[in-house]
């Protein structure tokens, strides 16, 4: 490797932003571990309501899971470290996930397994082994989804979480939301597809402009008005027999609307940290197995790589026990839905810090979409 090259496998992370981050991090961890236990206590004391123990700890979740997001693609932005590291990149992620939410349950009262029922829709083993296996391909799948794909094609498919929750849920933990419920989630999955869907209309434009042929030109008719407008609207699933990317992204999807329900079996079963320490740690083994065997991590700095995504790993763990906490206070399909407010705040994110200012405007009929139905979600709580 020429010395050039090894200069950029090696860049340097300044000593302050070392600092702000491991601040940063420090205080993300306390701040949510203190409301965590905090709001579970008062709910368990009724002291705090179901809905507002499942808001406020949403709330929390929510804006860790943008903050994550953005931080993430900020350092993913990071061609000359993160090229062709995907799995490297999340297997560090979801180990050092693991290993905190670990330390984290053994200093808030242990493991705590109320059940050692061994079933596939009750008990803590079976859901937390079944959950922390998908999430290995789930891991995958998604990254593969935007490496073979337009990310304004792929993204929209994310926002049909929400709906499939609900059969999801009533199959597998016989939870049945009542009809504020249904209308909300149902607009949250709708405001969530128009406003990412925008991103798709830039790109179908911008591939016209460049005269590009790909699976954009494959699945959208050329024309003007209505037709080519229901065209775009349907494009992630008529793209779905034309692009291998458009199948990771579903595929991603169906998986996860599976593993919401055995996350939620395992926080209701177990310490809220310690389950999900358990879920990512088997994720994060899986992923570590499939860098290693591909030599992901060659080349890689491991002071550089620590510094990069210690921020990253406090977000991530901290926001699934602030999650687990909502799922103990109310529905899984309420707080799958909610989940989906992340991404707004995500696009505010990546607006102020990337400067990802393209078609902003035009994101807010989405955005107000999705607040009525957060609403109504609340109001059936």
């Amino acid at each position: 490797m020429a010395n050039g090259d090894v200069a950029l496998e090696r860049p340097l992370v300044k000593t302050s932003t070392a600092v702000t981050r491991t601040i940063l991090a420090l205080t993300v961890l306390v701040a949510t571990v203190f409301v965590a236990g905090w709001a579970w206590e008062a709910f368990q004391s009724g002291r705090l309501s179901a809905g507002v123990v499942a808001w406020l700890c949403m709330g929390v979740s929510v804006a860790e899971l943008g903050w994550y997001n953005v931080a993430k693609k900020s350092e993913l932005n990071n061609q000359h470290v993160w090229k062709e590291r995907d799995a490297a990149f999340i297997s560090m992620v979801m180990c050092g996930t693991g290993v905190l939410l670990f330390a984290t349950a053994m200093a808030t009262g242990g493991p705590q397994i109320t059940t050692h029922e061994l079933s596939w829709n009750s008990g803590f083993w079976v859901p937390v082994l079944a959950t922390g296996f998908l999430n290995i391909f789930i891991q995958y799948a998604n990254v593969r989804s935007f490496a073979l794909e337009d990310a304004s094609l792929v993204g929209p498919i994310s926002s049909t979480t929400p709906a499939i929750v609900i059969v999801m849920g009533m199959m597998f933990l016989g939870e049945y939301p009542g009809v504020n419920g249904w209308i909300g989630i149902w607009l949250l999955a709708i405001g969530t597809y128009l406003l990412q869907i925008r991103d798709l209309f830039e790109a179908v434009k911008e591939h016209k402009l460049s005269k590009s042929r790909g699976t954009l030109e494959q699945v959208v008719v050329h024309e003007s008005g209505f037709r080519e407008w229901l065209s775009l609207v349907l494009a992630p699933i008529t793209a779905l027999k034309a692009s291998a990317g458009v199948r990771w992204a579903f595929l991603t999807v169906l998986l996860a609307c599976i593993t919401l329900n055995y996350d939620a079996l395992v926080a209701r079963n177990a310490n809220v940290a310690f389950a999900s320490a358990c879920v990512f740690g088997l994720a994060g083994v899986g992923n570590l197995a499939y860098a290693l065997r591909h030599r992901q991590f060659r080349g890689l700095d491991p002071l550089y790589a620590f510094q990069a995504i210690v921020l990253l790993i406090v977000l991530f763990a901290m926001l699934h026990v602030v999650l687990n906490v909502a799922f103990r206070a109310t529905l899984m399909s309420h707080i799958g839905a909610l989940k989906r407010l992340s991404i707004p705040l995500t696009i505010l994110g990546a607006y102020f810090f990337l400067g990802e200012k393209k078609s902003f405007g035009g994101r807010l009929v989405g955005g107000i979409i999705m607040t009525i139905g957060a609403i109504l979600i609340s109001l059936d709580m």
